[in-house]
């Protein structure tokens, strides 16, 4: 991902480039912001992970939102969702690129049970996401639940 981020930056200074379509994340950024993120790259290794990855907010019934990132399973196998953490959305939004962040510098980890410190304790669970469309995930839930 880092060398075809750097290929696609240096498409991105074509004065014809508009954007950057970023297929496994199905987003789309301004090229001057890829540029900027890519940068961020060449300065002590700060990956674009809001480039490569993509949050939906998704409505669980009766337990009220998931967070759910799209595009770090070509890194690591599965998605991070996180779920029942009764925080704002911005702190589980943090949390999830938090985590996102950690699986992609250092690989799947994360075992089923396990539990992690994403702003507060949560257990891991090895699943199919609990939304649809059901995609392979790191279930994160707090540890209570």
């Amino acid at each position: 991902a880092v060398a075809l981020s750097i290929v696609a930056g240096a498409i991105a200074q074509s004065a014809d480039c508009i954007g950057v379509y970023w297929r496994t994340a199905e987003s789309l950024t301004r090229a001057d912001m890829f540029r900027k993120k890519i940068a961020g790259l060449f300065r002590g290794l700060q990956f674009p992970i809001d480039v490569w990855l993509r949050l939906d907010f998704l409505p669980l019934d009766p337990e009220g939102t998931a967070t759910r990132t799209t595009g770090l399973r070509p890194f690591v196998g599965r998605e991070v969702e996180i779920s029942r953490s009764g925080r704002p959305l911005s702190e589980t939004a943090s949390a999830a690129y938090h985590i996102a962040n950690h699986l992609i510098l250092k690989g799947p980890v994360f075992r089923d049970g396990d539990t992690v410190d994403a702003g507060g304790v949560m257990r891991v669970s090895l699943a199919n996401s609990t939304s649809t469309p059901s995609v392979p995930v790191f279930g994160l839930a707090p540890a209570a639940a």
